[in-house]
Formats: C-alpha cells, sequence, structure tokens
C-alpha cells in the first residue's frame, strides 16, 4: 500500500501585505498607538555593529531592534536599543 502525502505550503499566503511595524527610540518602551509600557517576550532582535553618539551625546558601539507586541492593544513594534561600550 503507497500512502499518499500531503504537500505542506510553508509561507506566507500569496497577496498577503506585509506588517505595519512601528519603531520607537526610546529609554522606556512604550507603545505609540495606546501609550502602555507593558509588552510581550522580545522576539525577531537584529544587531548592528555601528559606532556613534546617541540623541544625548553618549558613544554607543551597536545598536539592536527587538520587535515586542503590546500587551494593552496588540501593536506590534520594534523597540530601537543602543548598546553602549562602558555603563553609563
Amino acid at each position: 500500500m503507497s500512502k499518499k502525502s500531503k504537500k505542506i505550503k510553508r509561507g506566507r499566503p500569496k497577496g498577503t501585505p506585509n506588517a505595519d511595524v512601528a519603531t520607537q527610540t526610546v529609554e522606556i518602551s512604550t507603545c505609540p498607538k495606546c501609550g502602555n509600557d507593558q509588552r510581550g517576550r522580545y522576539y525577531n532582535i537584529r544587531r548592528k555593529e555601528i559606532a556613534g553618539a546617541d540623541h544625548q551625546g553618549r558613544l554607543y558601539v551597536a545598536v539592536e531592534w527587538k520587535r515586542c507586541k503590546c500587551a494593552g492593544c496588540g501593536q506590534v513594534r520594534d523597540d530601537k536599543i543602543f548598546v553602549y561600550s562602558d555603563p553609563f
């Protein structure tokens, strides 16, 4: 007897639009939609080794973008976090 295997389609369905994701650059992460500071776990963490100075003049060595979801309204957002070489 031969069994027929089901072909599983992978990925996003055709015609599905890209997700609209907001990016916040803040010390305390808050939702740009509702202002809530409660969030879910970070996922899809990206890091880029870039040196520079932030808006307060502190020198950083890398930038990380961490995706999360607001616990209040469900808005998906990217938190932009600067990585410093020395603590404050």
